[in-house]
């Protein structure tokens, strides 16, 4: 049973959170901190060692200043890739594509403070979809070249937004965003809480997934039967959580956590060819890279890895083949890192070895399933690409 006085400590302790999340808006950093039916799941190690053999060649995409915090990577149908990421300097969002043949980088959106927590999706036309949060004024906003050009869209300027946000296409190409925002919760502390917006109805709409102290670092995925998922942090109770609506309405359960680990920061969620869901994320306590999926009927996870503090910035793609491809930032190495079970086992690699790169890291796979990852180059304030070998 939590006590009166554990709510509170709760409750100053987001108080906190919320008040470095304002400092860091206004800032370039991304900070390495970190209602539902409860879900019976059994986590194990497992035994993998770090390779130094880098399976990746990277370069830098962007140099032009201080450029690709935030960044969101997606492969279209044709294998051409298109990545999001935020201008530092000029604080604008900026995207870049080989779509030409060559890499070519862009601003989507000119207008001053806005661009952070950017997520990008390629539909069937191979069109490109970007949401991303503005901080003057404070909005989630959403820019497509579906029309042949950029075209911005403010969905929501009602909400205080609080940290990152995810996008989803469904076979209609009609849009899907979750997003986390701030609403004042018991003694005027604020709390993060989970929205969705859509434009499935032609227009866009807004509503609630779990309205709790939960919604930060959430992951959003479409079925084959366009029914929604999301993986997200929940404040309230230290825990990775799961809402879905393919039962119609949404409905939230516990993936891992409720214990003594707080456990679900930096989530991504991606689903195989039969249906079964699949999830990274940060153990915030052991700072481990963990992984959960529900092929067995109900949810099992498991320590990808342990070695010193990892599994920050994780992201996640199933292949063809379902097997699993994940890329990460290892803290204390100060590294970008790439796990799979491709072989049958997990096998962990360091991709880009530089001093201090990996942080924001999105990946995805091409028709063959090699891996892409897009992710910030800290030492030097740019925005790097690694390809598989």
């Amino acid at each position: 049973m939590i006590t009166f006085i554990q709510k509170m400590n709760k409750y100053i302790l987001l108080f906190i959170c919320f008040f470095v999340a304002l400092f860091l808006t206004f800032g370039c950093g991304q900070s390495y901190t970190p209602v539902t039916t409860t879900t019976s799941t059994t986590t194990t190690s497992t035994s993998s060692t770090t390779s130094t053999t880098l399976p990746f060649t990277s370069e830098t995409l962007d140099s032009a200043g201080v450029v690709g915090r935030y960044t969101s990577l997606a492969v279209g149908s044709n294998n051409k890739i298109h990545i999001s990421y935020y201008d530092c300097d000029n604080r604008k969002l900026k995207y870049a594509t080989n779509a030409s043949g060559s890499w070519v980088t862009s601003i989507i959106d000119n207008t001053f403070c806005t661009g952070k927590y950017s997520a990008i999706a390629v539909d069937s036309n191979n069109k490109v979809h970007v949401c991303y949060y503005a901080d003057a004024p404070v909005a989630l906003k959403y820019a497509t070249n579906a029309s042949g050009s950029w075209v911005m869209t403010t969905i929501d300027d009602q909400s205080m937004m609080s940290a990152n946000t995810s996008i989803a296409i469904d076979s209609n190409n009609k849009v899907y965003i979750s997003y986390c925002f701030v609403l004042l919760g018991p003694g005027g502390l604020p709390m993060n809480n989970l929205k969705y917006a859509t434009n499935v109805s032609g227009n866009w709409e807004i509503g609630y997934i779990d309205d709790w102290a939960a919604g930060s670092c959430n992951s959003t995925i479409i079925d084959q039967n366009d029914k929604v998922h999301v993986a997200y942090y929940s404040d309230a109770d230290d825990s990775l959580e799961y809402a879905s609506n393919a039962s119609g309405d949404w409905a939230t359960s516990i993936i891992d956590g409720g214990g003594i680990d707080s456990v679900g920061y930096y989530s991504s969620l991606g689903i195989d060819s039969h249906g079964y869901l699949h999830v990274s994320y940060l153990d915030m306590t052991q700072n481990s890279l963990n992984y959960a999926n529900n092929s067995s009927g109900s949810w099992e996870a498991a320590v990808i890895d342990a070695d010193g503090t990892t599994g920050y910035f994780t992201s996640l793609a199933v292949d063809s083949n379902k097997k699993v491809h994940i890329s990460y930032f290892n803290v204390f190495e100060m590294n970008l890192r790439y796990a799979t079970n491709a072989s049958g086992s997990w096998e962990t690699y360091i991709a880009d070895n530089s001093t201090d790169v990996g942080q924001d890291t999105s990946l995805g796979l091409d028709s063959s399933g090699k891996a892409h990852i897009s992710y910030f180059d800290d030492n030097n304030g740019d925005l790097k690409y690694a390809v598989e070998k």
